[in-house]
């Protein structure tokens, strides 16, 4: 067991099976006949010796029962330890695989995510971008927690069906997979002109919109991602 889920878990397990509330009412009964003892003792009747000794056979009895209820709790907990411990120090142990467990890890630019490519977005010649309602959040914490699996041929982690790259200072980009959509030079400079013009082809900049170097294939492109734009969203709804 070395996934910290399945730990917390059987910690949770732990705590809902220990007999706190039996424990605790033993303790309870034996407080009272200890009570009981201490009153009978004060008394100058013929029957208070009967009594106080009826008194301590119970508090005697309940005091059985507690310590009992202790030794039934050490003993789950040591049934219990026997399992949480070999995995919290396996979890510890592991070493996370990849650039990540070497350096603290940090989100894509802002170019990669969608609704934040604006005019000044540096264009590359690949040019991953996310999807709104993507978990990169969750992607970058489950990479942290080393449950992605490191590809060593490729140079890229793998979580959730997605894979990301990270650079030397650590910033962690996207490169494909589920909500993640790869486009070239020509593609991502029309989708920034797209985001620009709120979708207005009309309202293009005269440069882009006779560039030669972006073809009508591109344009498709670019627009079937820009549906995914909160603008393009705003406006269908």
């Amino acid at each position: 067991m070395s996934n910290p889920g399945e730990i917390a878990a059987v910690i949770r397990a732990v705590l809902e099976a220990l007999p706190v509330d039996a424990l605790r009412a033993a303790n309870t009964a034996a407080g009272e006949s200890a009570e009981r003892i201490a009153a009978a003792t004060e008394g100058t009747g013929h029957d208070a010796p009967r009594e106080a000794l009826a008194h301590i056979a119970e508090g005697i009895e309940r005091t059985g029962e507690a310590l009992a209820g202790l030794g039934e709790i050490r003993e789950r907990l040591n049934a219990y330890l026997a399992v949480l411990v070999p995995g919290v120090e396996a979890m510890v142990a592991r070493p996370i695989a990849g650039p990540a467990g070497k350096r603290p890890i940090t989100p894509p630019n802002r170019r990669h995510h969608l609704n934040s490519v604006g005019r000044k977005s540096q264009v590359r010649e690949e040019n991953t971008v996310i999807l709104p309602g993507t978990d990169v959040r969750g992607d970058l914490d489950a990479i942290r927690r080393g449950e992605a699996a490191w590809l060593p041929d490729r140079d890229r982690c793998l979580v959730n069906g997605r894979l990301y790259g990270v650079e030397v200072p650590g910033t962690v980009y996207p490169d494909e997979g589920p909500g993640l959509v790869k486009l070239n030079r020509s593609e991502y400079k029309a989708l920034k002109g797209l985001i620009e013009a709120r979708g207005d082809m009309d309202s293009l900049p005269s440069a882009l919109a006779n560039n030669p170097a972006v073809t009508g294939a591109d344009w498709q492109r670019a627009a079937e991602v820009y549906e995914h734009h909160k603008d393009y969203r705003s406006e269908d709804t």
